[in-house]
């Protein structure tokens, strides 16, 4: 009966031969599912971005205007005005990145417009800028290059565990899609064993129809039709048992194109191999540690957890920062803002900050 398996049982009807191999590969390139499974690993690479922008230079800028009007309790204050009054506009734009190690590097631009009532303040309508590099380094809580890139290598470790996880989920989908190649020989084939066995009680019923006037009775007669009714259920029921099989292929493969509708009957042309196979539990335990993704997710998972737990150790640590900052600073009366950028280089000396705390 094997040949007769991978031939048509239902005619007429359009037919098409399909295969282990040809099953996973349509499977592989057109599966919905296997592609919405695909997408999880590519969506947690995202995350290394994430991580590694924490490095990225960034542009920042603020912009504040005040206006002050307050009533004057001592003369030294403004000089004889009853009321003080002030208009104070700032702008900053800068730079500033994180290094590595933990510090972080900044650059920034002052400009700004100082006007008050005061008969001390002098000059008169002041622009005002300030040139400032600092740059501050964490020497406890967050310092050092393994603390900083942790996100970095925790995301890079995670992204590892979600490819480990779609291969394990690909490698059950396509293991279900082989199941249903083989769950299709296996109903074809007991629909064959039904048809061959319809045929033969029919047979039989011809010849006792043929023999009712010799020696048939008729209490055989109505036995065997009766077999014949039940067998003909029976192959009914395995037709249907062959359409779900073939309909199951069809839903995991995905491709209604390339298998048609529910007129194409499919062919297995894939026999099981009558050959034994030796199985050896060690052999197969050696096996199942080096090469399925299981194992290689849970060793990342207890590489994840070691990370964080070493970076939350190092949070308990004490805040002590090393601030380093130097500055130029100009003035011009006038609202001169762009006398007062050149004034930063070209009148008195850079500042300098050294602080620890």
């Amino acid at each position: 009966w094997a040949p007769s398996v991978a031939r048509p049982q239902r005619t007429p009807q359009q037919a098409r031969d399909v295969t282990v191999e040809m099953l996973i590969v349509v499977a592989l390139q057109n599966s919905p599912q296997i592609l919405a499974m695909s997408r999880k690993p590519l969506i947690q690479e995202t995350r290394i971005i994430e991580a590694e922008s924490q490095f990225d230079l960034r542009v920042f800028m603020d912009s504040a205007f005040d206006r002050t009007s307050d009533p004057v309790g001592n003369e030294l204050q403004t000089g004889g005005p009853p009321r003080f009054r002030e208009e104070n506009w700032d702008y900053t734009a800068g730079v500033r990145q994180k290094m590595a190690a933990g510090g972080t590097l900044e650059a920034s631009q002052r400009i700004g417009y100082q006007h008050n009532n005061s008969e001390f303040f002098t000059p008169r309508e002041q622009g005002n800028s300030r040139l400032v590099l600092s740059f501050t380094q964490p020497l406890l809580r967050g310092a050092g290059k393994a603390v900083n890139s942790a996100p970095t290598v925790v995301a890079e470790i995670e992204t590892a565990t979600a490819w480990d996880r779609f291969s394990a989920r690909l490698q059950d989908y396509l293991l279900r899609v082989t199941g249903a190649h083989w769950n299709l020989y296996l109903e074809r084939t007991a629909c064959l064993q039904k048809r061959r066995l319809y045929e033969q009680a029919q047979s039989i019923l011809d010849e006792l129809e043929d023999r009712r006037s010799i020696d048939s009775s008729p209490s055989q007669l109505v036995r065997t039709r009766a077999a014949v009714a039940t067998r003909r259920s029976e192959l009914a029921r395995a037709d249907r048992n062959v359409m779900n099989a073939e309909a199951r292929i069809r839903a995991l493969v995905g491709n209604a194109q390339l298998f048609g509708g529910s007129g194409v009957e499919f062919l297995p042309q894939d026999h099981p191999s009558p050959q034994p196979v030796s199985v050896d539990l060690q052999s197969v335990r050696r096996t199942a540690l080096k090469y399925r993704p299981e194992m290689n997710e849970a060793i990342k998972r207890v590489q994840t957890a070691a990370l964080r737990a070493d970076v939350s150790k190092r949070d308990l640590l004490p805040v002590l920062d090393l601030v380093l900052e130097t500055y130029v600073a100009g003035l011009e009366g006038q609202g001169d803002i762009g006398t007062s950028l050149g004034n930063q280089f070209g009148a008195g000396e850079p500042g300098y900050t050294c602080l620890l705390y």
